[in-house]
C-alpha cells in the first residue's frame, strides 16, 4: 500500500470517528433542548395549576356562600311560617309533637299582626280546615302543659 492510500484511509477513519462523535454530541444537544423545554413546561403547568386551584377556591367559596344564603332564607321562612301557624292557634307542644320544633329550640318570635293580617278566630279556622284541631287555649297544649 502506498503512502497516499494509507493517508486517505487514516483520514477517512478519522472523519468517520469524528462524524460518529459529532452525531452523538448533536443528540446530546437535542436532549438538552428537550429537557430545557420540559422544565419550562413544568413551570408553566405549576403556574396553571395554581391558577386553577385559586379559581376553584373562589368558586367553592361562592357555592358555599350561596348555599348558606339559601339555608338562611329557609330558616327565616320556617320561622315566619312557624309564627303564622302559632298565631293561627297551634300550640308549640302540638307542633313539636308533629315534628315541627321551634327554630333552634327557641320559642318563635311573634310579630304583631297588621290589621289586614289579623289571625282568624280559632273557631273559624277549625271550620275552614277540618284537619286542624280546634284549640280553645292557645298557650296550653292538649295535655295541659304550657306551650
Amino acid at each position: 500500500m502506498d503512502t497516499r492510500a494509507a493517508r486517505r484511509a487514516a483520514e477517512k477513519a478519522a472523519r468517520d470517528l469524528i462524524n460518529k462523535r459529532a452525531a452523538l454530541v448533536g443528540e446530546l444537544g437535542v436532549a438538552q433542548a428537550e429537557r430545557t423545554q420540559l422544565d419550562a413546561d413544568v413551570t408553566a403547568a405549576a403556574e396553571r395549576g395554581r391558577q386553577l386551584v385559586a379559581a376553584a377556591e373562589v368558586e367553592a367559596g361562592q357555592l358555599v356562600e350561596t348555599a348558606q344564603a339559601c339555608v338562611r332564607d329557609a330558616d327565616q321562612r320556617y320561622a315566619d311560617v312557624y309564627s303564622a301557624v302559632t298565631a293561627a292557634g297551634w300550640a308549640v307542644a302540638d307542633l313539636t309533637a308533629l315534628g315541627f320544633p321551634p327554630r333552634d329550640g327557641a320559642t318563635p318570635r311573634r310579630r304583631r299582626p297588621q290589621p289586614s293580617q289579623a289571625p282568624l278566630p280559632v273557631s273559624t279556622t277549625a271550620h275552614a280546615n277540618p284537619n286542624v284541631p280546634q284549640q280553645h287555649d292557645r298557650t296550653a297544649s292538649p295535655a295541659g302543659a304550657p306551650a
